[in-house]
């Protein structure tokens, strides 16, 4: 690369480049596989050949947040699909199924993506 030139977004150190939306296939691709395990930063990195920097950029540019934060709220549309498709009969074993651990704190993301407590929307769905 010469002086002034940019480097493509999504390109390595080492010159091999991919394209972003190619990187963001491979992202999305594992985060949907393996919501239900354990998945860090360094996880996400490594699964769209990215440095957790590069992936924290790409992540503002594509969904105008951080990895970790995106990770959450698919995690927690998962957790209202599933709750509206078939309403457990244990909403805390579902939230640690998707690694939501703390259940006053799942419980205040859910309210804040969907409006209301997941008990409701549990409530809601068996109500028909």
């Amino acid at each position: 690369m010469q002086f002034g030139e940019r480097q493509e977004r999504g390109a390595t150190a080492t010159g091999e480049e991919r394209p972003v939306s190619q990187r963001l296939d491979r992202l999305v691709g594992y985060v949907r596989d393996n919501l239900k395990e354990p998945i860090t930063l360094s996880d996400m990195a490594r699964a769209a050949a990215l440095s957790e920097r590069q992936l924290n950029v790409l992540c503002h540019e594509a969904f105008d947040q951080s990895p970790m934060q995106w990770l959450r709220g698919l995690r927690l549309d998962a957790i209202r699909e599933t709750i509206l498709n078939a309403p457990p009969q244990n909403l805390s074993a579902l939230a640690m199924q998707f690694g939501f651990f703390h259940l006053g704190r799942f419980a205040t993301y859910y309210k804040q993506r969907f409006g209301e407590l997941p008990s409701q929307t549990c409530i809601a769905a068996r109500n028909g």
